[in-house]
């Protein structure tokens, strides 16, 4: 319910740019975020943030989302995200449920193109690298922290 109240809150102070996710990891967890919807980088950013030890690294899923007919449907580009959001925003979705998919993941994308396999793979690595940058900057935040707090 609290969150329900926050996507509520988030999305009346007018961020155009952004819109609401859920996604289920292996556990059975569902995890609920917002999101920026200009680059596909930002969503895998925030899907790996939730969901990464979930991820086979060696085997990238496909990102889909449930559209209002439940179909599922992938996202494999900028444009597509944007073209998603938009049809949800349309339809009064007040979020998307996205799904992983591994079964294209032996190199062999349905309906993709090699160019379109390398930007996939690409946004996934710079999703997981800007997680690890953050998780380093934290981490040293947090030893300047305690070098500070014990050193006096």
């Amino acid at each position: 319910m609290e969150q329900r109240l926050r996507f509520a809150s988030l999305s009346s102070f007018g961020l155009p740019n952004t819109f609401g996710f859920k996604i289920e990891d292996r556990k059975g967890w569902m995890h609920r975020f917002i999101c920026d919807t200009r680059s596909l980088t930002d969503l895998l950013t925030s899907v790996v943030q939730r969901v990464g030890g979930d991820i086979d690294w060696n085997h990238l899923p496909q990102i889909l989302y449930e559209d209002e007919d439940h179909d599922k449907v992938v996202i494999a580009s900028d444009g597509d995200l944007a073209a998603v959001v938009d049809h949800a925003r349309q339809v009064g979705l007040k979020s998307l449920r996205l799904h992983l998919d591994y079964s294209g993941s032996d190199g062999q994308r349905r309906g993709g193109s090699e160019g379109l396999d390398y930007a996939h793979r690409d946004a996934w690595a710079s999703a997981y690298n800007t997680v690890a940058v953050g998780a380093a900057v934290v981490a040293r935040l947090g030893v300047l922290a305690y070098l500070q707090r014990y050193s006096s």
